[in-house]
């Protein structure tokens, strides 16, 4: 272990930086076949991939980087809780699932939405 363990927080941090690396790159994607369909094929896949690249200059650019963390954990933090809305619902149409299960989905699709609505960067 001695040998092992000082290069180990290496490899934590290369897997960290290229796991948000491959969210990015697949957000990028996503964004720019959205507004190609959003605007029913008017803007083109590469021009749509230059309109949200500059939007995400311009968001880095004039917000302060903690905020845009803190408003992305949010948002997250809402699309959970409505991931467990729509376990629920799925859950009592079909009949699947304990209704512990389904407790659960409450409880922690709850505790998503106060993180949503009362959550604060870690800086303070």
């Amino acid at each position: 272990m001695e040998l092992i363990a000082p290069a180990l927080g290496l490899f934590v941090l290369i897997g960290a930086v290229a796991s948000q690396l491959s969210a990015a790159v697949a957000d990028s994607i996503g964004s720019g076949g959205l507004i190609n369909e959003v605007s029913r094929r008017t803007i083109s896949v590469p021009l749509a991939f230059l309109l949200a690249g500059g939007l995400a200059i311009v968001i880095v650019w004039l917000t302060d980087p903690f905020e845009v963390v803190a408003l992305s954990s949010r948002a997250f933090a809402l699309f959970y809780a409505l991931q467990c809305v729509l376990a629920l619902i799925v859950s009592i149409r079909t009949g699947a699932g304990t209704t512990a299960q389904r407790l659960g989905f409450v409880a922690i699709g709850l505790v998503c939405l106060i993180a949503a609505a009362v959550g604060a960067p870690a800086e303070g």
